[in-house]
């Protein structure tokens, strides 16, 4: 399990891309990250690939007034419990091909607030 939280202040996204690529590609099987009131260098670009590819992830769990870009292809073949709170998206055909990368998903929980 890998559990980041970022509380008030800054963070360069290549700093979280690398910490959370680097735990994924050694069999990470539950992710919660925490972004509450941090700004993100780089907001678009923090998640890396390896997230969407994963074969052993079977939570997720994110969290923070941040962007989540998903990329054309998802397959999070383990993948049973998906959270998502405040957390935006680029466009709105992203959950579509999110939820649909994840062929075991039994739980999914989304909260978003209105600008």
């Amino acid at each position: 399990m890998l559990w980041l939280g970022f509380f008030h202040g800054h963070v360069n996204a290549s700093h979280v891309k690398a910490w959370i690529d680097t735990i994924v590609n050694q069999g990470l099987e539950k992710l919660i990250l925490k972004l509450e009131g941090v700004n993100i260098q780089d907001e678009y670009d923090w998640a890396p690939g390896s997230l969407f590819i994963s074969q052993t992830l079977f939570i997720i769990d994110l969290e923070g007034g941040s962007f989540l870009r998903i990329p054309s292809s998802v397959w999070l073949l383990s993948l049973k419990i998906l959270h998502l709170r405040e957390i935006m998206f680029l466009d709105p055909g992203c959950m579509t091909i999110l939820i649909n990368g994840c062929s075991l998903l039994e739980k999914i929980i989304v909260f978003m607030h209105r600008c």
